[in-house]
C-alpha cells in the first residue's frame, strides 16, 4: 500500500509523458469547498467558491450559478434497438457554474459541478481542463494544461500514443455509459457555442 501512495504522490506532478513540461502537464489535486457563511438554503449553492492547487500552487475560484441551458431543454439518445428516444435533464441545469480565479481579474471559470468538476480553467494566458476521477476517493481531479495551439488536448484522448488508459489505474469519470451503434447509425455531437460580450 506504501508503494501505491508513494507511486501516485509522484505521478501527481509529472508532465504528460513525452511533452515539454513547459507547455503541457498533468497532475492530480483535490478542490477544497470553501463553505459561506449564508444559511439560507435557497441561496446556498448560488455562489460557490473552491481552492485548487495547481502545478504547486493555491487558487481560489469563486463561481455564480450560470443556467446555460433553457427549462425545455432535451437530450436525445439512442436506445440499444437503435430507436431515437428523448428524455428532459432538468438536473444538470442547477450545476453550471461560472466565474473567476481570485487575483486575475481577466480570468474565466466554467465549471459542471454535479459529481465532480468539470471545465475549463483559463488565467495568466494558460487554459487547464479538470475532470473528476473515478474510482478514486476523496474528490480527486485530474488537472491538464491544454496549449492554444492545439485544444484538442486530453488525458486520455484516442489519438494520444504517450499514455493508454488501460495503464492507468484511474479513469476519467463518464456518467454515459457506451453503448455500440448500429450499422446505419453513427455518433452525432451538435455543439452551440455562447459568447459573453462582457469577456
Amino acid at each position: 500500500m506504501f508503494y501505491l501512495v508513494a507511486l501516485l504522490a509522484g505521478l501527481s506532478r509529472l508532465p504528460i509523458w513525452g511533452l515539454d513540461s513547459q507547455q503541457s502537464f498533468m497532475e492530480i489535486t483535490v478542490p477544497e469547498e470553501i463553505l459561506s457563511n449564508s444559511s439560507d438554503s435557497d441561496s446556498e449553492y448560488e455562489e460557490i467558491s473552491y481552492r485548487i492547487s495547481i502545478e504547486g500552487r493555491q487558487y481560489t475560484l469563486h463561481l455564480k450559478k450560470r443556467l446555460f441551458l433553457p427549462d425545455d431543454f432535451v437530450v436525445y439518445m439512442y436506445n440499444r434497438e437503435g430507436a431515437v428516444y428523448s428524455t428532459s435533464r432538468n438536473t444538470m441545469k442547477y450545476c453550471n457554474y461560472q466565474g473567476h480565479v481570485a487575483g486575475f481579474p481577466n480570468s474565466v471559470v466554467t465549471l459542471h459541478a454535479c459529481s465532480g468538476l468539470r471545465g475549463l480553467l483559463q488565467f495568466e494566458n494558460v487554459t487547464y481542463g479538470v475532470e473528476p476521477l473515478v474510482p478514486a476517493g476523496g474528490f480527486q481531479h485530474f488537472i491538464y494544461r491544454l496549449r492554444n495551439e492545439n485544444t484538442g488536448l486530453a488525458v486520455l484522448a484516442e489519438n494520444n500514443a504517450h499514455m493508454e488508459s488501460e495503464d492507468l489505474e484511474y479513469k476519467i469519470d463518464s456518467s454515459v455509459e457506451s453503448r455500440p451503434f448500429g450499422p446505419k447509425l453513427s455518433p452525432v455531437c451538435g455543439k452551440h457555442i455562447v459568447l459573453d460580450k462582457g469577456l
